[in-house]
């Protein structure tokens, strides 16, 4: 829509940021595993924020895909990849979630499944924004992500 928006409006509130894509199938697979994320988290103050930094997706195609998969929170567009260099993200989706103050305290997969392990068995972002919103720490602080890498302008 245009807006523009700052992290530093968001540090009374836990933030989620997922690195997404809109023409990844791997990103797509976890579309219902990131709706229920806000579904279980935002009425408890977690802010979610989609971030678009493939270089070959359009703001429409962010948008298009965003609304025909059902994807609740707002997207923003990373057109030069600046913010996905900020965080050094490299794939998605890649989360990375911002505590109550606006410290880093977790970047790293949705949860366990990889390229051997279809079957995920554990919920590491679930947890963690259990763990924040309940006012404790995290368990873990970096993960493996599986996921699509971020094409970026090459410099």
């Amino acid at each position: 829509n245009g807006e523009e928006y700052h992290l530093s409006n968001y540090k009374e509130q836990i933030v989620c940021l997922i690195f997404w894509s809109a023409d990844s199938p791997l990103t797509k697979a976890y579309d219902n595993r990131m709706i229920r994320l806000f579904s279980d988290f935002a009425l408890k103050g977690v802010q979610f924020f989609g971030i678009a930094s493939n270089v070959h997706e359009t703001i429409d195609e962010i948008q298009r895909a965003a609304a025909d998969r059902k994807i609740p929170f707002p997207f923003l567009f990373d057109e030069s990849a600046k913010i996905a260099d900020y965080f050094g993200a490299n794939e998605t989706p890649e989360v990375f979630i911002l505590d109550h103050e606006g410290r880093l305290v977790y970047r790293g997969g949705i949860d366990n499944e990889s390229w051997a392990n279809h079957r995920p068995t554990k919920h590491y972002v679930h947890d963690i924004l259990d763990a924040l919103v309940a006012g404790n720490g995290p368990s873990i602080r970096q993960t493996k992500v599986y996921g699509n890498k971020i094409k970026r302008i090459k410099k």
